[in-house]
């Protein structure tokens, strides 16, 4: 019995391609759901989400320093 093998590579995207690739995405869900007013409620949408993400840093490295 003789076993065939092939080579398979893969392809790792870099960070601007998942950025692009996100960025894209967002934009076609908003245009959806907002309509003309999308770019407002998007840019509103993304500073709730640095928002909460700069909340969560600063619990984070509060515990942090509690523990040593």
């Amino acid at each position: 019995m003789k076993t065939e093998v092939k080579e398979v590579t893969f392809k790792v995207p870099n960070k601007k391609e998942i950025l692009k690739e996100t960025a894209t995405k967002i934009i076609e869900d908003f245009k959806n759901e907002h309509g003309e007013d999308w770019k407002l409620n998007c840019h509103e949408a993304i500073d709730n989400e640095i928002m909460k993400f700069q909340g969560s840093l600063e619990y984070w490295r509060g515990i942090r320093k509690l523990i040593k």
